[in-house]
């Protein structure tokens, strides 16, 4: 008799314990369910931050023209944090002179100004001043502090043209083409490279923390673009 009762004093034990194991797993996962909520509404809080942002600059560019690029990015720097697992897509669009940069959901990680070739068109072959058009890739993230470049535009070689960074981009059949930064930030926003994608240094060393190597970059055509290669076909 007072084995069957020690036998079934153990079994209340063992079940009042599997009780209070299975309310810390149900404690555990309300607490869980409560934080990815909270992640949730962050994710919401952020996104309609950086439409705000983007809302902002758009009204500096149609009301003086240009916008006030240090100001936008104090606000993108400090309440928009982000890193390369957020990163999908950079589109890239020369109508608008912008740079874009897109998450798996479709909603905008950073924005900012671009330069982009010199020539209207899609480039056909090496040295004709365009950027090429479509759907390519990042191939390469160099270490570019130390480059230097000939413009031959009578200045000689210049040392920092190309910012910290450049961002190698496959665009078969051409080479050479990448993001990168310049010593001319007064050429952001207008047709000015060599064919390459050019942002403002400080742009440039955000984006660099973002892309990754294999993301997609699609280069979108102006309406003259449009024109002239349907011209030359």
């Amino acid at each position: 008799m007072k084995r069957l009762f020690i036998i079934a004093l153990m079994l209340i034990v063992a079940v009042s314990s599997v009780s209070a194991q299975r309310r810390k797993i149900e404690a555990l996962n309300n607490e869980i369910n409560s934080l990815k909520e909270q992640v949730e509404l962050q994710r919401i809080e952020i996104n309609i931050l950086r439409h705000a942002v983007l809302d902002l600059y758009d009204i500096c560019v149609e009301l003086e023209g240009k916008a006030d690029y240090e100001v936008v990015e104090e606000v993108v720097s400090k309440e928009l944090v982000a890193d390369a697992s957020m990163s999908d897509c950079i589109v890239i669009s020369k109508e608008s002179m912008t740079l874009t940069l897109y998450d798996a959901d479709g909603n905008v990680v950073m924005h900012c100004p671009v330069a982009v070739g010199k020539n209207y068109g899609n480039k056909q072959r090496p040295g004709d001043m365009r950027t090429p058009e479509g759907e390519f890739s990042v191939s390469l993230i160099q270490d570019a502090s130390f480059w230097t470049h000939d413009f031959k535009d009578g200045k000689g070689i210049i040392a920092g043209c190309y910012g910290n960074w450049f961002i190698r981009l496959n665009t078969p059949p051409h080479s050479g083409i990448g993001i990168h930064g310049t010593h001319l930030p007064e050429s952001i926003g207008t047709r000015a490279t060599e064919g390459c994608i050019r942002l403002h240094n400080a742009d440039l060393d955000k984006l660099k923390q973002l892309v990754k190597i294999g993301m997609k970059v699609i280069i979108e055509p102006s309406q003259k673009d449009i024109e002239i290669n349907e011209q030359e076909k």
